[in-house]
């Protein structure tokens, strides 16, 4: 069986501005807070343990390698950290790092909520276009490592993981912004030749206790 811990980055600069339109913005470091938080997901998992076999990959935004550096680092495994562009957060094209009331017209939101699953800011990219990206990266993974016992970690972003589920499991395309994925939660997705991908656990953050 091959586990897939979707790790959400831990918080950013990006993320307390959010009059901000963010998108993939990949040169925002972490906060203090995300700083923290890093340790934190890190530490669960050194009280878990490292599976046997594993991967550990990050997108190549910032704020995410920065992550997944706290976690390698628990482990000394730095050098085994691959860097992916196909993790990266839904890019926003044109509108990065406008204001989001001045974007985010009537008629924007009209359109987004037309088609929410294909809309796309002008040069950007849609959920959809993220899920499949996604899901390409995914099923290389399980045709290379398909009949193995193997564990990735993960490394990404709230709407990257967000499409890539509904990418995996085909629900309702206007439910997929409804998902919460917090900062550092770990969203698990297994498969197995047999039965394909199934859905372990989703926004689990219960090392960042209470909010």
């Amino acid at each position: 069986m091959l586990q897939f811990h979707f790790i959400r980055h831990a918080q950013s600069e990006g993320n307390v501005r959010p009059d901000l339109v963010g998108g993939q913005s990949s040169h925002y470091p972490l906060t203090a807070l995300g700083e923290a938080q890093a340790r934190l997901v890190a530490a669960r998992y050194a009280k878990e343990g490292l599976a046997e076999n594993y991967k550990v990959f990050s997108s190549t935004a910032v704020r995410a390698r920065q992550t997944a550096a706290a976690f390698c680092a628990q482990f000394d495994i730095e050098a085994e950290l691959q860097l992916e562009p196909a993790l990266l957060e839904l890019s926003q094209g044109d509108w990065t790092g406008l204001l989001r009331a001045e974007v985010y017209t009537p008629l924007v939101l009209q359109q987004i909520k037309a088609d929410a699953w294909h809309f796309s800011a002008p040069n950007g990219e849609s959920q959809a276009d993220v899920g499949r990206r996604f899901f390409l990266w995914l099923r290389a993974q399980t045709e290379m490592y398909g009949e193995q016992e193997m564990c990735f970690y993960v490394f990404t972003h709230g709407v990257a993981i967000k499409s890539v589920l509904r990418e995996l499991f085909s629900f309702d395309a206007s439910h997929t912004y409804k998902i919460n994925i917090e900062n550092t939660s770990i969203t698990r997705v297994d498969y197995t030749p047999s039965t394909c991908f199934s859905l372990h656990k989703v926004n689990d953050y219960a090392h960042l206790g209470s909010k």
